[in-house]
């Protein structure tokens, strides 16, 4: 718990340093609002931000896979234990999901400079936010929202097809467990949702989604990171 902490904290200080050094606008006066970035990574790097002013014990169940964490709860008993979590991370939700929009994610990390280990202040965290977001689509659908379910779910699987195409070994497998996550949840509210006509295009999303990783990929990226350091 006290390494998780760390790791929270040294993200908040990143972030934090990112902010500071920011350039400002040179027009004296300028009040336009910047456009929103088109990098995931700023974003989820922002979730990270608000997911750390969850206490503590409200996120003991993003400790581990959320099927270990319900077992044969029934719909009562999941939505009364997730609800309060749902509504302190909020923030944290709905910043997740603008990173998920995004096609592109890059944390920016210089691995030939700092090494492969220097990507692991990020990878735990995400893994708890993916599960956090992924409670949010559990929500909806217990609360018969059915169609923002199924979008709430893609991002999350979204959300771990990114965390998969960074270079480091870690980064992919803990964004293939965040791919199991979604896909879990995925298949669990198809056996659940009366409207065949949405599971349809939730099939057809999954055929047509980009997230084809492979274990060979994963040996490659790691593979040229070593070859460059």
């Amino acid at each position: 718990m006290r390494k998780l902490e760390r790791l929270t904290c040294g993200l908040m200080l990143l972030c934090l340093f990112g902010v500071l050094v920011m350039p400002t606008s040179s027009a004296k006066g300028d009040t336009t609002p910047p456009e929103p970035s088109t990098n995931a990574a700023s974003h989820y790097c922002r979730a990270l931000l608000l997911l750390g002013t969850v206490p503590t014990e409200s996120r003991q169940m993003l400790s581990k896979p959320l099927f270990e964490v319900f077992g044969d709860s029934s719909k009562e008993e999941i939505n009364a234990a997730i609800s309060p979590l749902i509504f302190q991370g909020r923030h944290a939700i709905r910043a997740a999901l603008h990173g998920c929009e995004q096609d592109v994610c890059q944390f920016g990390i210089d691995y030939c400079d700092a090494g492969q280990g220097s990507a692991a202040y990020h990878a735990p965290l995400m893994l708890e936010l993916n599960r956090l977001v992924t409670l949010a689509g559990v929500q909806q659908a217990i609360e018969g929202n059915q169609q923002q379910a199924m979008t709430i779910f893609m991002a999350a699987l979204n959300m771990g097809q990114h965390m998969a195409d960074e270079p480091t070994l870690i980064e992919d497998l803990i964004g293939i467990e965040m791919m199991e996550n979604a896909y879990y949840m995925l298949a669990l509210w198809g056996t659940r949702c009366d409207d065949q006509k949405l599971i349809k295009t939730a099939f057809e999303e999954l055929q047509n989604s980009k997230c084809k990783l492979t274990p060979g990929d994963m040996m490659l990226a790691e593979a040229s990171i070593l070859n460059q350091q």
